[in-house]
């Protein structure tokens, strides 16, 4: 191999190693960016899950406290809810892509 065939062919691997790293720092900049949006969507999940459970729990509370019903009663009731779907899941209803029995 001549030394021009050499320095070429260094020169064309330093240029796409050049390339690699450019495209390499491009995809992690945009992974970060995606990683920081779903972090900011289960942030605001979160919150609402928080929100649901203290507007479930004031009225639930508010029921038992009048003795409107009792603690078992309302145990029961969810288990009864939860059985509706056929899955003994813990949910309200069949998540995405399940079918119920």
């Amino acid at each position: 191999m001549g030394m021009l065939t050499y320095l070429t062919m260094e020169n064309r691997i330093n240029d796409l190693a050049d390339r690699v790293a450019v495209v390499h720092e491009r995809s992690q900049l945009r992974l970060m960016g995606d990683i920081a949006a779903v972090n900011e969507e289960v942030a605001s999940l979160q919150q609402d899950v928080e929100k649901l459970a203290l507007f479930t729990r004031s009225p639930t509370t508010l029921l038992v406290d009048k003795g409107v019903i009792t603690h078992a009663e309302l145990a029961d009731r969810v288990v009864e809810i939860d059985h509706e779907d056929g899955l003994e899941d813990g949910r309200c209803g069949a998540g995405p892509g399940e079918n119920p029995s």
